[in-house]
């Protein structure tokens, strides 16, 4: 995600250098237009997998720059990401064993999803 918006940020930048500048009376709205063309270049931009985020963040009034849209993505990459590892480590340890204290019976795993013996 970073070098996705630090690649985006580079080019903004480089296109700013070759525009004329703004000399009329209609600067601060000039600015609140291209922030919002910004904002949609880089949404759009993201692959599917931010689809619902991205249309959660369209529909905020106002809409927030590009900079706060960027750390709202960076927050649910890295929920998705959290999400992703806590699956993997309930998936590694869906097993459990259920013997007696003192018992000398051979240990047989349970699956916990199934919650069949595992031979």
């Amino acid at each position: 995600m970073a070098s996705y918006y630090i690649k985006l940020k580079a080019l903004w930048d480089e296109f700013e250098l070759y525009r004329s500048p703004i000399v009329c009376n209609q600067t601060k709205e000039h600015q609140i237009e291209k922030e919002e063309d910004k904002l949609m270049q880089f949404l759009m931009g993201l692959n599917d997998s931010f689809k619902k985020f991205r249309s959660n963040i369209l529909v905020m009034s106002p809409l927030p720059n590009v900079r706060q849209a960027y750390s709202l993505i960076v927050q649910e990459e890295t929920q998705q990401q959290m999400n992703s590892d806590d699956e993997i480590f309930q998936s590694r340890h869906q097993y459990k064993v259920d013997l007696p204290i003192g018992s000398n019976q051979k240990v047989r795993p349970v699956n916990t999803i199934t919650n069949q013996v595992i031979p």
